[in-house]
């Protein structure tokens, strides 16, 4: 098994992070290319941004979740308010 430290992990191409086909379409349309760019929209954006589907976000969940990184959305973006 392959370790990463959560800067490592959040800088990985969301293409070779194991994510479907659809989910990586939508960052791409999105222009989120690193779990990074996910991860500094924050909770708030991303359940109310309405590119992103339910399928969508409970991918992320899942993903997070696996790893124990759900804290890392417990923050918010308020200089991006063009949901």
């Amino acid at each position: 098994m392959t370790y990463f430290s959560i800067q490592d992990l959040l800088s990985q191409n969301i293409e070779t992070l194991g994510f479907s086909q659809s989910f990586q379409a939508i960052c791409k349309k999105q222009k989120l290319y690193v779990l990074q760019d996910i991860v500094d929209l924050g909770i708030q954006h991303i359940a109310h941004h309405k590119s992103f589907t339910i399928a969508w976000f409970d991918e992320l969940m899942d993903f997070l979740e696996n790893r124990h990184l759900l804290h890392l959305l417990n923050h918010t973006n308020t200089t991006d308010a063009d949901c």
